[in-house]
């Protein structure tokens, strides 16, 4: 048997290279079990040694890389923490409105047009016009648009159109949850016809200003062109950082708290864990992040980190 005699002596940018090192030395060990051979020898008991001892030192790299990656993006978590609801709490889910495609594009045009509250509404599509790349449009809009669902076209079912007046701009989504892109009627791409049908549908020059947007769990790739890319998570952090719980009435925070646990809960990667994992940042946060509480839930920060790490954001 090999002896791994690999070990971190210090912090920082060496230790993950020795890391990888050790990770080398382990793979050489590892093979069918026909052909490894028990010994109890001191080259045994040195590997265990040496990995045990990796681990020791490895802890606080570990735990200061999530406490780091954290508080890079403390910012966002606080904001999405503090709409949170308990898993109890999940109505919608109860409802079996789980990873609806047609339900949840409702529950998105809901979240940019609380009806009776256009001055929340601006503000939130001001959020996500500037979220989706549309800077000027956002700086200059003067009047929300309410969302339609569902808009019936010559060429298909357009999921979600805002045809904003001031300026002149429309927007118009295609939402995918389990389902993949599929073909209009006149054989174009859903991304790639609804753009000109919409058009047509609203009595609209072909030259009208406006995007292609389409929204799924996972920001995959369109078929259609010049189309802008988005998520369901990318949606809920711009609702929850443009607006304040404190900001609404307890009814309508109540309302904004149940649509946005729900559809981080199930239509973004990570769903559950991630959520719980959020809750728990949250917690770890009032009491600085020691070493203790990171510890406690790293089965569950550890992968929130990685994560923020991975995407840049929630």
């Amino acid at each position: 048997m090999q002896t791994m005699t690999t070990t971190v002596e210090s912090n920082g940018p060496d230790a993950i290279i020795r890391f990888a090192a050790f990770i080398e030395q382990a793979k050489r060990l590892s093979g069918p079990a026909e052909k490894l051979e028990y010994r109890e020898d001191s080259a045994a008991e040195t590997s265990i040694a040496a990995f045990s001892e990796f681990l020791t030192r490895a802890r606080p790299l570990v735990i200061e890389e999530v406490r780091n990656t954290l508080r890079e993006h403390r910012g966002a978590l606080n904001s999405i923490s503090r709409w949170l609801l308990p898993p109890p709490c999940d109505i919608l889910g109860a409802a079996g409105l789980n990873r609806d495609e047609v339900r949840y594009t409702r529950l998105i045009a809901w979240l940019l047009w609380p009806q009776g509250n256009p001055d929340l509404a601006l503000r939130i599509q001001r959020a996500w016009l500037t979220k989706l790349g549309c800077v000027t449009v956002a700086e200059n809009l003067t009047d929300a648009a309410e969302p339609k669902t569902e808009v019936a076209t010559d060429d298909g079912r357009a999921d979600l159109v805002m045809h904003f007046a001031h300026p002149e701009f429309v927007v118009i989504v295609e939402a995918k949850i389990d389902t993949e892109e599929h073909a209009t009627p006149n054989t174009a791409w859903q991304t790639a016809g609804y753009p000109a049908a919409v058009r047509r549908k609203l009595r609209l020059p072909e030259d009208h200003p406006g995007i292609m947007v389409f929204l799924t769990p996972d920001g995959r790739e369109p078929h259609g062109s010049d189309v802008v890319v988005t998520t369901f998570e990318q949606v809920i952090s711009t609702v929850s950082e443009a607006v304040c719980p404190h900001d609404l009435n307890p009814e309508m925070r109540w309302a904004y708290s149940a649509v946005i646990t729900h559809l981080l809960t199930h239509a973004t990667p990570g769903g559950a864990d991630k959520v719980e994992a959020i809750r728990r940042y949250a917690r770890c946060a009032q009491d600085e992040m020691t070493e203790e509480l990171l510890v406690r839930d790293l089965p569950l920060l550890g992968p929130l980190s990685r994560m923020l790490r991975n995407t840049g954001g929630i």
